[in-house]
Parts: C-alpha cells; sequence; structure tokens
C-alpha cells in the first residue's frame, strides 16, 4: 500500500510538471496597441544559449543592460499611407499587424544612404504568423519592401519539435547608386521547453532554434560592378511564452570562421521601463561584429552594431603587427553599420591578419580575417 501511494504521488507529480510544456496559438500575438520594452544586455559573448531538449531551466537573471528600447505594435494604418497602399489592401502582401524594428537591415557607408523608421509588416492567421516584408524610409523617403514568399515566424499550434523552413528573397532600388537585394533559407525548430527566468520574471516557455542562411547582392555605382556577398550563419535563439508572443528573450549568435562553434552578439530581453536617474550609464562598446565573407578574397564587409552614433575607425592589420588599412568614419549611425572595404585595391598577400574597429571612448573590438588570393 506504501509503494502505492508513493507512486501516485510522483505520477502527480510528474503530471503537475508536464503543464510547463505550453502551446502558442495566434492569440497569443501582440494586439494593435501594444508597447514591449526590451533590454539589450551588455557583454554578450560570455554567455550560452544552453541545453535544448525538455523540461529545461535557462536562468538568465544576471544580465545587465547596455541600453534599452521600445518595440510599438499597430494597425496597418496607422503607419505610414505608402505602407498602407502596399501593406494594408487585400491582395498577396495583405498584412494586418506593423511593428517597429530596432535592429533593420544596413546598406554600406560609401551608399551615403541609410534606412530608418523601420517597419515589419505581419500576417496573423489561426494558421500561422508570418513576415511579409518590411518600410524604411531612405534618407526620408518611404519605401515599402516586400518578400518574394513570406518568411514563417511560427506555425500554429506551435509545440515541441515542430520544424519548419521559408525561402524568400527581396530587393530594393538605390535611387542615383544601384541595386540592394537579399536570397535567404531560413529554418526554425522548437528544440526545447522548461522555464525561463530574467529580471522580468519566470515563465513557462518553448524556445525556437531559428537558422538563417543567406547572401546579399549589391550593385554601387562607385564600385562600378555588382557583387555577391555571402552572408556568416545566423542562428537565433528565442524564448517565447504564453501571451507574450514576442520573444521574452532572443539571442542572435554567429559562427565564428574556420573554428565553427557559435559566440554570441547580441542579447535583448523584455524587461521594465527602466527610471531615468539623470546619471550617464557607463558607455557599452560596440555589442555586435560580424566580418563577411571571411575568409575572403576580393573584399570583405564589416557589420557593426552600436548603441548610439559616433565616430569608428576600422584598421586591418598584419600578422606581423604591419597597419594595412585604415579609415575613420566621422559619424556611423547607431544601430546597425556596414563597412566595404576592397581588398583587391589593397593588393594584399594571403594569410592572416587582424581588424580592429574603434570607437571614440576608447573601447575596440579585434576579429580575425583570412585572406585568400582570388
Amino acid at each position: 500500500m506504501r509503494q502505492h501511494y508513493i507512486t501516485l504521488l510522483l505520477a502527480l507529480l510528474c503530471a503537475g510538471r508536464s503543464q510547463a510544456q505550453i502551446t502558442l496559438q495566434t492569440q497569443d500575438i501582440p494586439a494593435a496597441g501594444d508597447s514591449m520594452f526590451y533590454s539589450v544586455a551588455s557583454m554578450p559573448m560570455f554567455n550560452s544559449p544552453g541545453s535544448e531538449g525538455a523540461d529545461q531551466t535557462w536562468d538568465f537573471t544576471g544580465l545587465n543592460a547596455a541600453s534599452q528600447y521600445v518595440d510599438k505594435v499597430s494597425a496597418v494604418n496607422q503607419t505610414n499611407l505608402v505602407y498602407v497602399l502596399f501593406f494594408g489592401l487585400p491582395g498577396n502582401n495583405f498584412c494586418n499587424l506593423a511593428k517597429t524594428e530596432n535592429n533593420g537591415p544596413s546598406l554600406p557607408s560609401q551608399t551615403g544612404l541609410e534606412f530608418s523608421d523601420v517597419y515589419n509588416f505581419y500576417r496573423n492567421t489561426a494558421n500561422a504568423f508570418v513576415q511579409k516584408g518590411f518600410g524604411a524610409s531612405l534618407n526620408g523617403i518611404p519605401i515599402p519592401v516586400p518578400f518574394s514568399s513570406p518568411e514563417k515566424i511560427y506555425t500554429f499550434p506551435l509545440t515541441y519539435d515542430h520544424r519548419d523552413t521559408s525561402d524568400y528573397t527581396y530587393e530594393v532600388s538605390l535611387p542615383g547608386i544601384g541595386y540592394y537585394g537579399r536570397k535567404a533559407h531560413k529554418t526554425n525548430h522548437v528544440d526545447g521547453w522548461g522555464t525561463l527566468k530574467t529580471a522580468y520574471g519566470t515563465f513557462d516557455v518553448l524556445r525556437i532554434r531559428s537558422v538563417m542562411q543567406a547572401s546579399d547582392t549589391i550593385a554601387l555605382d562607385t564600385i562600378g560592378r555588382g557583387l555577391r556577398i555571402p552572408l556568416p550563419e545566423e542562428v537565433k535563439y528565442k524564448w517565447v511564452a504564453k501571451n507574450y508572443g514576442m520573444p521574452l528573450l532572443e539571442m542572435t549568435t554567429t559562427k565564428l570562421p574556420v573554428v565553427g562553434f557559435e559566440i554570441p552578439s547580441r542579447i535583448v530581453y523584455r524587461d521594465y521601463k527602466k527610471i531615468d536617474t539623470g546619471v550617464n550609464p557607463v558607455e557599452a562598446s560596440t555589442s555586435q561584429i560580424n566580418i563577411y565573407p571571411n575568409p575572403a578574397s576580393d573584399f570583405v564587409m564589416i557589420e557593426t552594431e552600436r548603441q548610439k552614433s559616433g565616430s569608428m575607425v576600422y584598421e586591418i592589420i598584419s600578422a606581423d603587427g604591419r597597419l594595412v588599412h585604415r579609415i575613420e568614419r566621422a559619424k556611423v549611425v547607431s544601430g546597425k553599420a556596414i563597412e566595404f572595404i576592397s581588398l583587391a585595391a589593397l593588393q594584399l598577400d594571403a594569410g592572416l591578419y587582424l581588424v580592429k574597429v574603434s570607437e571614440e571612448n576608447g573601447q575596440n573590438v579585434i576579429r580575425p580575417l583570412i585572406v585568400n588570393k582570388p
């Protein structure tokens, strides 16, 4: 009889814990009018996404915020009229939700152009939550950018071990300058469920591992030809909960060349709005640097993300310590920025080099670059 009660107690405990395995549905997606405060974590490279699998606990309560931003969800008809005419009318591009985007696309500094006031446009239905495109101001002119096919964000009902894929392209004409486009393949896998702990609270969650393989095409009059630029494979880990359809925490990682393992480059997490104490926080260094392609031969792109606008210095240093290239940009915009460097023009020998990116506050980041002969 005693063994019977013990067995029954264990069964009840297991049954109670299984309730933490949630299912995400269309009604869990934020509605128009919602605002979500996010903190960008400092020093993301020293964090790990943790283990995959069932009944996990992911503890990120030790994260410290370097900056904060707010994402605002709205109806499409509350955005720019150009976007309403493109994404708000019945048809293939119809969307019923828009969200501001803090980490939008970027263009090389040589173009003299930058995207700002970026909106992502989504369609939320009983079957799926997908992105149909984005809209951005290009030097003050609003430009809608539709995807050739939807990018799958969630497929409903979203449960543990679900997998899906999506392929899409988009292109942007750069008036008087050239052309920019992207081709992407994305896979989603719900690789875990369990408990997420952050400064915002403790939640029963699903974890989604999204892998993006993409390449950009850019044609600029200033460089005289079109270039296809393979991007480093990007992996995003996203923790989602009931009634919190947008991630409670999102970790972006990139694979280092040669060694191949993932290094966290950006972590954002839902947080409470910070109280302005009137004291300036210690300025954080650049939160993300990607170098691609790597190895490289003809050219290299240096993509940075920083918390505020300011000057930056880009340097290429040989293995024996010689400075082989240096350029200073007086004003690099906050968010993402891209620097294009022609290796062919530098006539570098094949081998290992270091790329050093320095900010005006003295912070710098160094990354390896392997140069091959064309």
